[in-house]
């Protein structure tokens, strides 16, 4: 199944924007007892290097430009990451920073490195960190994709048949496309345009200004980003997401919105256009093959897994 043809909504003239990544570390983790000394989830070990750093190599093994790595004051992670010409720090110093509060930092950071200008010609891929085993051409392929709309925001989607739940233990929310005829699941990765952001005049002068979108704040679309990820595999949280999403896309879409995704048969075309009147957004969807990027690690049994299927890898690397 082609991109083209699978994935209509917001595509335009081919456009190859310059890519930049934004690699997401901040975050504590309490789910880990036998890493007692270890307090943020990106410095879990996998083969005697913390994950964030097999998923900093790929980046920088990809075809983005730079490699923005968001980090806590205390991470350290300058010290541990194999260096890179491509990499480039962002220190969130909000305590305990959410996933807005990071990205927030992240534009920031673009704004003042590239300037207003240059950053309306490129687009921002934001990855997290704890995804060890994506290699370099598992983003490339997603990158390319990329280039063949004109959308604002893009998310990726994966075949659930490729996801291979009975063997990782784990469940996803499937939902049913319509116009594609397939069960999809949300992985993390998203790309968004800068040209929906603007910083106010006083960054100069305020460290942490807000950044704005064309609604007026940069939040409306980075908290509906977070609801999606904390709750993609619960039935209210779906619910709760659509009732945000659609909140002024007028009743009837909305409740067509709310009713698909409760029977899991959802419109793309819909939805998009009810983020669209929301949000004022264009969205389109990109196709994953690599299950890697679904496998996220969340608690010990997801390291425990990653680590048999990455020990398998090397060893069949050795055979070879």
């Amino acid at each position: 199944m082609k991109y083209k043809e699978s994935f209509p909504f917001g595509q335009q003239t081919r456009t190859n924007k310059p890519i930049v990544s934004v690699l997401l570390t901040c975050g504590i983790t309490s789910c880990f007892p036998e890493f007692g000394n270890i307090k943020h989830k990106a410095l879990l070990p996998l083969q005697g290097r913390p994950i964030v750093d097999f998923v900093s190599t790929a980046l920088c093994k990809s075809q983005v430009e730079k490699v923005f790595v968001v980090h806590e004051p205390d991470e350290d992670l300058s010290k541990v990451l194999t260096g890179h010409e491509k990499i480039i720090f962002v220190e969130c110093s909000k305590p305990s920073p959410t996933l807005t509060d990071s990205v927030i930092c992240s534009i920031e950071k673009l704004f003042k490195y590239y300037g207003e200008n240059e950053l309306n010609q490129k687009q921002i891929m934001f990855v997290p960190c704890d995804i060890p085993l994506v290699k370099a051409k598992d983003f490339n392929a997603l990158i390319r994709q990329t280039f063949n709309n004109d959308a604002d925001y893009c998310f990726t989607v994966i075949k659930n048949s490729l996801l291979k739940e009975k063997h990782t233990g784990r469940h996803y929310r499937k939902v049913h496309f319509n116009e594609l005829g397939d069960d999809y699941s949300f992985q993390s990765i998203n790309f968004i345009r800068i040209r929906n952001f603007r910083m106010p005049e006083v960054i100069g002068s305020s460290p942490g200004a807000t950044v704005f979108d064309r609604s007026g704040s940069v939040e409306n679309l980075l908290k509906r980003m977070e609801d999606i990820r904390k709750h993609r595999h619960s039935v209210i949280g779906w619910v709760r997401f659509a009732h945000r999403i659609t909140g002024k896309a007028g009743v009837t879409l909305s409740l067509q919105i709310l009713f698909d995704l409760l029977r899991n048969s959802c419109t793309e075309t819909k939805f998009g256009q009810a983020i669209y009147r929301t949000l004022n957004v264009k969205v389109a969807m990109v196709e994953s093959q690599s299950a890697t990027f679904s496998l996220d690690i969340d608690k010990p049994a997801d390291l425990d897994y990653v680590s048999r299927l990455a020990m398998l890898k090397t060893e069949n690397c050795s055979a070879e």
